[in-house]
């Protein structure tokens, strides 16, 4: 008789009776997610440190965007001076 393997989840617990070709081919998918794991989670930490750079600039942006306003209502404070000083 071939070895048995067990699969358990919270939900489910899988036997499988295992031949060494069917073991080969669990190992193979095992390599398989164990990969795939491993570049999602790369891309997932480079998409958190692209979210953090993208916040960072945002945040410049709008600190550059406030002072661009006040300068721009310091000119009309001073456009309005001088129109009421030529009057």
């Amino acid at each position: 008789m071939c070895p048995i393997i067990v699969f358990s989840s919270k939900a489910h617990t899988i036997f499988f009776y295992s031949s060494s070709q069917n073991a080969k081919k669990w190992e193979v998918e095992l390599q398989t997610l164990k990969n795939n794991n491993a570049r999602l989670t790369t891309a997932l930490q480079e998409s958190t440190i692209n979210v953090e750079e993208w916040k960072k600039q945002l945040a410049s942006y709008k600190e550059e965007n406030a002072n661009l306003k006040k300068m721009v209502c310091d000119c009309g404070d001073v456009c309005k001076l001088f129109d009421h000083l030529s009057l």
